[in-house]
């Protein structure tokens, strides 16, 4: 009888492996890919402008940004406010392909800001979908 007892317990156990494994652990690797594409993202956006190439920013932006604006605009943006340093202090999934990083921007000037960047996934690619700076 213990015995039978031990082994409905050891199988329930296995079985509660089992359903974890297949349906809770894919959500939480998505999330976990979706959470370092957001950043990688957002460094792809945010490293170009620190280093003074708003154009190679621009690149980082997704096609409705590059359709509303242009690289032009991006460095006239900038222009009075070139960000020295930064810090993402957390990014977010809000969606299947879209996310925030939120971010700490410190200016040139001393000035520091936060701003939130909504990001998109466009074809495997994470891009700032939204109001650069």
């Amino acid at each position: 009888m213990i015995g039978a007892v031990l082994v409905l317990i050891c199988g329930g156990g296995a079985l509660a492996v089992a359903v974890f494994a297949t349906r809770v652990a894919p959500s939480v690797s998505r999330a976990v890919n979706a959470a370092d594409g957001i950043r990688t993202g957002a460094r792809a956006f945010l490293d170009p402008l620190v280093a003074g190439e708003p154009s190679k920013a621009f690149k980082a932006t997704c096609a409705e940004v590059q359709t509303n604006y242009t690289a032009d605009d991006l460095t006239d943006i900038v222009a009075d406010r070139w960000p020295a340093t930064y810090k993402i202090t957390s990014v977010q999934a809000t969606g299947t392909d879209k996310g925030i990083a939120s971010a700490t921007i410190s200016f040139r000037s001393g000035e520091t800001y936060s701003h939130d960047y909504p990001l998109l996934n466009e074809n495997g690619t994470w891009r700032v979908c939204g109001d650069p700076i």
